[in-house]
């Protein structure tokens, strides 16, 4: 079976001042060319075939690499933390491994940027239908905080991530 990928990149080339009325620009004024967010170009008399040299040029170092595969990957679904206490939570989710055998975390932490894993329950899942997957955090819980979570899945080379949820323990009794 053969497969064909087709990438368009659309690129603009504008002045880094417009035009006003009828002001007419110098011949050689000076254009910002962007071609990601981080890499900009400033020139001067741009035309077409430039467009095109500076495109290439810039994108060569830019690689990417398509592997095609006949399984599907892994799907993953974050559930509502459950048994909140000011000492402790359960993390819960789902996760179809279509057939592939997947390791399975929770990442959590006291911040978006999470920080902390833990392996669950049920890893690693197998098989070819939806698996419910959790973990239990019962010990160095902080009561009245604010966690965020979300599962992390490994199937061979293919790391994938679920959405981020939130919940808040109650206060310490």
């Amino acid at each position: 079976m053969d497969f064909k990928l087709d990438i368009e990149l659309k690129i603009k080339a504008k002045p880094l001042t417009p035009k006003t009325g009828l002001q007419e620009r110098p011949p050689f004024e000076r254009n910002v060319f962007t071609i990601t967010q981080n890499a900009s170009k400033f020139v001067y008399g741009i035309n077409k075939s430039d467009i095109a040299t500076m495109a290439t040029n810039a994108l060569l170092p830019i690689t990417r690499r398509w592997a095609l595969s006949s399984t599907e990957p892994t799907e993953v679904i974050t559930e509502p933390a459950t048994n909140i206490t000011a000492s402790e939570f359960k993390l819960n989710g789902r996760v179809h491994p279509h057939g592939t055998s997947t390791a399975v975390t929770f990442q959590y932490g006291t911040s978006i940027a999470l920080g902390t894993e833990g392996v669950a329950k049920e890893s690693p899942v197998t098989g070819s239908s939806w698996a419910t997957v959790s973990y239990t955090k019962s010990s160095g819980v902080s009561a009245n905080t604010q966690y965020y979570f979300r599962i992390k899945t490994v199937a061979g080379t293919l790391t994938i991530y679920s959405e981020i949820l939130t919940f808040k323990t109650p206060p310490a009794s």
